[in-house]
């Protein structure tokens, strides 16, 4: 099969990008691991979402125009597709209903995402503790709502899922935020160019705040030592609170610590990373139009963290580019069709210096504490790796190979950049200078079936 553009990934930035190239008449092939388009913010828009707007509010049907605009002639879409291998000559790889098919192509957008920052606590195996994101999933695909939970971590999306578990009926019994005071003296010096342009989003955190506080669900900052309890199942959780430890009952543990770029097919693919010192991760190499080279690009929140309306904007301004390489549109249609997206996307992104400096990830439990796990496929401690950066590793390939950490189903996507942190802190090092682990391909875990299929 062949295609002038493929575009991996149906949230904001893929949809986006797709419909902006249909209208331009290219035609491209969107793939997506889901049965729908939608993505993480827009999960299961086009399947009733608008029955759930009263729980995830408002800014959840936007998604719906979008999915929408996918159904035209110069759009083909394949759902339930995984891609797992990306070659250099431009032919993709996807499992599909237990088969592999492959599709040729010109140019690759990828639009997958972001994913959640590893979040390593004494206790996060056990079952019980999931992540807010996953809570979400749930919530927005099934309808299923944890009831009684505990909330912990940093970052708006717990504020988010609480007035969401509020509005459903089942307010959580708590927030953990895990933010040291320090936070709030790096984030105000951005503050006011976040008022400037971002003050809706402010405004918005503001009043979930007033809506959790109206709802009597407690709500406690500085907490450290987190801690999951129980023998087969979350059933307790521990925590420090300004020197004194608290212990509370529960069967549900909705952890978050913000989000960070998904790097695996650009990894894969052998771009060059490098390190966002505000976002603490680390994100694809990449110009003002998501062009990596070699006809490869990458939009939204895969290239730095943004936001939904940020990635469908930066998926609009990669197809202007990749229309421009076709000899689609000059060079001055491309420029004049990008300039008002372009001003749109800065001022969107104002507010992130603000909310990333508020909201950093706080690593200080798993860097205090040689006995959590870091990686959870090969129940790698902190204090192994440790060890092993005593005994000579200097980055997390040779503590791969020390360890096999990073070489479970996860392929590091799990325990990567908590690994780095706890070898950067033990060097003595930024996390920058630490060499992240190659990964390679398949992406995703395929059976012998799958394989066999490519003959």
């Amino acid at each position: 099969m062949q295609s002038k553009v493929a575009i991996i990934g149906a949230g904001p930035a893929g949809m986006a990008a797709a419909k902006t190239l249909a209208a331009l008449n290219i035609h491209c092939t969107v793939l997506d691991e889901q049965p729908a388009p939608g993505g993480q913010i827009y999960r299961a828009v086009s399947e009733g979402g608008s029955q759930r707007v009263q729980v995830l509010g408002k800014e959840y049907l936007a998604g719906e125009k979008l999915t929408r605009g996918l159904q035209h002639q110069n759009i083909t879409t394949q759902f339930g597709a995984s891609v797992w291998q990306i070659d250099p000559g431009g032919t993709l790889t996807y499992s599909q209903k237990n088969r592999t098919y492959q599709l040729t192509t010109e140019h690759i957008l990828l639009a997958t995402g972001a994913q959640e920052r590893p979040y390593a606590f004494a206790g996060w195996t056990l079952p019980g503790v999931m992540t807010a994101g996953a809570a979400q999933i749930m919530l927005k695909a099934h309808g299923i709502v944890p009831e009684g939970a505990v909330l912990a971590g940093n970052g708006p999306l717990l504020y988010l899922l609480a007035s969401q578990l509020i509005k459903a009926g089942y307010p959580p019994k708590m927030i953990l935020e895990t933010w040291p005071e320090k936070a709030w003296r790096r984030a105000l010096p951005h503050l006011p160019n976040a008022l400037s342009s971002g003050s809706h989003y402010l405004f918005k955190g503001l009043k979930m705040l007033a809506e959790i506080k109206r709802a009597g669900v407690k709500h406690y900052k500085g907490v450290r030592q987190l801690t999951a309890l129980g023998d087969n199942d979350l059933s307790q959780v521990s925590f420090n609170y300004f020197g004194k430890t608290h212990t509370i009952d529960t069967k549900h543990l909705l952890v978050h610590q913000g989000v960070i770029p998904n790097t695996q097919f650009t990894r894969a693919m052998g771009i060059e990373h490098l390190w966002n010192p505000t976002q603490q991760a680390w994100q694809p190499q990449a110009d003002s139009w998501g062009d990596m080279g070699k006809k490869r690009f990458m939009a939204g929140d895969g290239a730095s963290i943004g936001g939904a309306i940020s990635a469908e904007l930066a998926g609009q301004l990669s197809a202007f580019q990749i229309a421009y390489q076709q000899a689609i549109i000059t060079v001055t249609q491309r420029d004049e069709k990008a300039r008002p997206i372009q001003q749109q996307l800065a001022k969107e992104l104002k507010v992130r210096p603000f909310l990333d400096s508020l909201y950093a990830p706080d690593y200080r439990d798993v860097l205090s504490n040689d006995n959590v796990i870091v990686c959870r496929c090969e129940e790698v401690t902190s204090g192994m790796l440790r060890d092993h950066a005593r005994n000579g590793c200097l980055g997390l390939n040779q503590t791969k190979a020390f360890s096999r950490c990073g070489m479970g189903p996860c392929q590091g996507r799990m325990c990567g950049i908590t690994a780095a942190q706890v070898l950067a802190d033990e060097r003595g090092v930024d996390v920058s200078d630490i060499d992240y682990m190659r990964i390679r391909t398949p992406i995703k875990p395929v059976t012998l079936q799958e394989l066999a299929d490519l003959a």
